[in-house]
């Protein structure tokens, strides 16, 4: 299996919550809570609670960020208590907004980069 980054689009560090919503065929509506782990314009990886289906489309909103779309499951991956899933962003986050909700974080492990939520 290969692991090469395919991806067009740089991802950033991005912690924040978020809400996903998709449709199931025998059990209607489903909704999750997580967290974002990084993004991109075009893609982000999140963590939630419960599996999403790889390839299903779902509803993304991220309501610190002011940002709500739609995306394609590409990965699934267990994760502890949780599972890890790559999104591909059906709708770009547009840049400035990307921005403006990354900024540097000093950690004791070095700088890192996390959602601004003070709303600056």
């Amino acid at each position: 299996m290969s692991t090469a980054n395919h991806r067009t689009n740089v991802r950033e560090k991005l912690a924040g919550p978020l809400r996903l919503s998709w449709a199931d065929p025998s059990l209607g509506t489903m909704f999750a809570r997580g967290k974002c782990i990084d993004a991109s314009e075009r893609g982000m990886k999140v963590l939630v609670t419960d599996p999403v289906p790889r390839l299903s489309t779902v509803s993304i909103a991220i309501e610190r960020m002011g940002f709500s779309g739609s995306a394609t499951v590409r990965h699934v991956a267990r994760a502890g208590r949780g599972y890890l899933v790559g999104l591909q962003l059906n709708q770009p986050i547009p840049q400035s907004l990307l921005a403006k909700h990354v900024t540097l974080a000093s950690t004791a492990t070095g700088t890192g980069l996390e959602l601004n939520t003070t709303g600056a």
